[in-house]
């Protein structure tokens, strides 16, 4: 999700909360004439307007944390704490880290209101325990009504938000009082120990973010994020596995900037007798989508994947038959590369493949596959290019496939169920995953039947 769509989201339920306070102040003025003529106590118009501001944040972020989640969330698994972090690490992806840093900024506005509003709430202990029940009580409704899960990193990054928030009064209150030329409530030691919450999440940040650009790799995604409680799994395998250390190559993969994307696509359309719309160029974390002047998309990861679609007229009904000579002219025709040593096979809905396996050419490799959808014209109505091309970069010692196994035999792999009851290990193979610096990294790949459904079991191999 782009942040132009987070404001959006966050906006609407601005907007609908405006048009209550609209309403509100329609039906205060009414009140205040009413009180002018009986001549009685005026209201209080600051004590109004903040109840009017408060309410409104709380209507956005109850909005935006359970209204906005729709009610598909199946999996009620309670995550450890870290767990987000180490997704985010892992995964090293603008998103992951984003949805952090709003969890936290999202609840500064609550320990900076609470207290300037409520005078009971001035004291640093009663806005926390307000923060860290207001977070609970959102993290429950979302357990309970399917809205999301119960993240107990949630609840850590509110409540810090909320104690930053409530730093930032404190200091606010001190500068007033300043200029006011009136004496502080507060001592300067109070004041700089509540600015404790914010100088810890900065300090920790810039921790993660530096010792992530020092490291030589990046981190591999296949990594565990939460171990598996194996206690009561019966594991068996029908292979042996090797004890023998050895080195294995990692090959740098060539990244896409934003500029890059355009250009593949502007080359893309020129080929293929069309222009690019500049105006609909529409650019996303993970990948940037052009348009064509005649209606043709191409998404350009920044991975160097394409995707390809001509919203051309499909009927999966209607059997096309393609054989790889024909299916290969098509593709080609587009402008993409497919190695002569490719294999090729049919899959379903009128879908083929071509598949290049770790082919190396020198100190270059090329991997991945290209997947095409015909139409009864014979021609592509899309085309998915999921091909890398990589340079040889450094050979790293790598863990043997007895190591690599003892660690899926203690939990440590990603798995989607809470609850396994026997694993039976078919193969072990090494498959290459890219990393979050845009390194191909070793994995090794063990083919499971989990409680008797096909599984892949990821392992990184770098001994680290």
């Amino acid at each position: 999700m782009r942040d132009f769509e987070l404001f959006d989201m966050g906006m609407s339920y601005f907007r609908i909360a405006i048009f209550f306070v609209i309403v509100q102040f329609l039906i205060m003025g009414i009140g205040v004439l009413i009180l002018k003529k009986r001549r009685k106590k005026q209201l209080d118009l600051k004590r109004i307007i903040w109840w009017d501001i408060y309410l409104v944040y709380l209507f956005v972020v109850l909005g935006v944390t359970l209204i906005d989640r729709g009610g598909f969330w199946e999996n009620r698994r309670l995550m450890p704490l870290f767990y987000s972090y180490r997704d985010a690490w892992y995964n090293f992806s603008i998103i992951s880290w984003r949805n952090i840093i709003l969890n936290i900024l999202m609840f500064v506005p609550f320990g900076f209101l609470l207290p300037m509003g409520i005078k009971k709430m001035r004291r640093f202990w009663k806005t926390y325990l307000a923060a860290f029940g207001f977070t609970v009580f959102i993290e429950l409704i979302q357990l309970l009504f399917h809205r999301g899960m119960f993240e107990p990193d949630d609840i850590m990054n509110n409540t810090m938000g909320a104690m930053i928030g409530y730093g930032c009064y404190v200091l606010m209150d001190v500068i007033i009082s300043c200029i006011a030329k009136r004496k502080w409530e507060r001592k300067w030691i109070a004041v700089a120990a509540l600015q404790i919450p914010l100088i810890i999440t900065v300090m920790a940040f810039s921790i993660l973010f530096i010792v992530y650009q020092r490291k030589e790799l990046g981190n591999n995604p296949e990594t565990w994020l939460m171990k598996q409680n194996m206690k009561h799994v019966q594991i068996n395998s029908e292979i042996q596995f090797s004890t023998k250390e050895t080195k294995m190559d990692v090959y740098q993969i060539k990244t896409l900037s934003k500029k890059e994307t355009e250009t593949v696509a502007e080359e893309f359309f020129k080929k293929n007798g069309t222009e690019l719309d500049f105006s609909r160029n529409d650019y996303y974390d993970e990948n940037a989508i052009y348009y064509s002047k005649d209606g043709m998309s191409l998404w350009v990861y920044y991975t160097g994947e394409i995707d390809f679609c001509s919203f051309g007229d499909e009927d999966f009904d209607e059997k096309v038959e393609v054989d790889e000579e024909s299916a290969r002219k098509a593709i080609e025709s587009y402008g993409f590369e497919i190695s002569e040593n490719a294999s090729f096979e049919e899959l379903e809905n009128n879908q083929y493949q071509f598949t290049v396996d770790m082919q190396k050419e020198g100190n270059s490799i090329v991997d991945g596959c290209v997947n095409c959808t015909f139409q009864k014209d014979g021609k592509c109505s899309d085309i998915r290019y999921s091909i890398k091309k990589g340079e040889l970069y450094k050979q790293y010692p790598v863990l043997s496939e007895q190591q690599a196994y003892d660690l899926l035999c203690s939990g440590k792999f990603q798995y989607y169920k809470n609850h396994i009851q026997k694993i039976t290990v078919k193969d072990c193979c090494i498959k290459y995953v890219l990393d979050s610096k845009g390194f191909y990294q070793p994995t090794y790949q063990f083919g499971c039947k989990i409680d008797g459904k096909d599984f892949d079991i990821h392992i990184p191999a770098i001994n680290s």
